[in-house]
């Protein structure tokens, strides 16, 4: 339920924020808070839920605000998008393999790999079944257990 919420709240905000404030000002603030949450969730030293799941939710948003940005605005048709995420998560995830050494996300204990492993789509749920994209390697970097 957490997860099908989340996703729906990462779909209709954008939308939302891009029609009741300046298109510009709603990507750009959404990048803003973006990097905050993600901040707050990197500096915990653990596990934390509130800025786990407002860093997940914040990604999810943003994630959105780009993909719209790409195709009403500059008129990428989705089939270029789609071929265009596909190559760059290809990069991310040899250039994860080839530093790393392996593409496990267990354990997630050094910065290059978290950030990294953040860029990855996220087919495990995992423990808490989060679903959202980076959120379960933030969260499991800091979870106890």
């Amino acid at each position: 339920m957490i997860r099908a919420l989340s996703t729906a709240l990462g779909e209709s905000t954008p939308d939302y924020l891009v029609f009741a404030v300046d298109p510009v000002i709603a990507v750009l603030g959404t990048f803003v808070v973006c990097l905050i949450a993600l901040g707050l969730q990197l500096g915990r030293g653990r596990y934390h839920p509130w800025t786990s799941w407002f860093a997940g939710t914040m990604i999810g948003v943003l994630g959105t605000m780009v993909a719209d940005v790409l195709h009403v605005v500059l008129a990428v048709p989705f089939l270029c998008s789609s071929i265009g995420y596909a190559l760059i998560l290809a990069a991310v995830l040899w250039t994860w393999w080839r530093v790393e050494g392996t593409l496990s996300v267990h354990p997630v204990t050094r910065w290059r790999r978290e950030l990294l492993g953040g860029l990855r789509p996220d087919s495990s749920p995992g423990r808490l079944g989060s679903g959202l994209v980076g959120h379960d390697v933030l969260r499991r970097r800091t979870e106890p257990g």
